[in-house]
């Protein structure tokens, strides 16, 4: 239980960096619990490294989503996918 908040008096003294890195790794591990909760807390108060956080799971939850073709299917809005092809083609055609 004292590692536990050692570990969390340590981790509260993180800056919004470090806790945006911290959001990219809970999407590839489980973090321990006391990282966990100042983690939370963190987001609780911190509106920018909340939302980034929210950006990258919806970016994380979109690539799970694209098949093998590169269809996002209903993923994506018809003219948000229609600007990509575009922009697409013309850097294809720029090299």
């Amino acid at each position: 239980m004292i590692g536990f908040f050692r570990e969390a008096v340590r981790i509260l003294s993180l800056s919004c960096r470090d806790h945006s890195a911290l959001a990219s790794r809970e999407l590839d591990e489980q973090l321990s619990p006391a990282l966990r909760a100042v983690h939370r807390l963190h987001l609780a108060y911190c509106r920018d490294c909340a939302e980034f956080r929210r950006q990258i799971r919806r970016l994380r939850e979109l690539s799970e989503r694209i098949d093998g073709s590169g269809d996002f299917g209903d993923a994506m809005p018809g003219d948000v996918r229609e600007r990509v092809i575009k922009r697409v083609a013309l850097a294809a055609e720029k090299k």
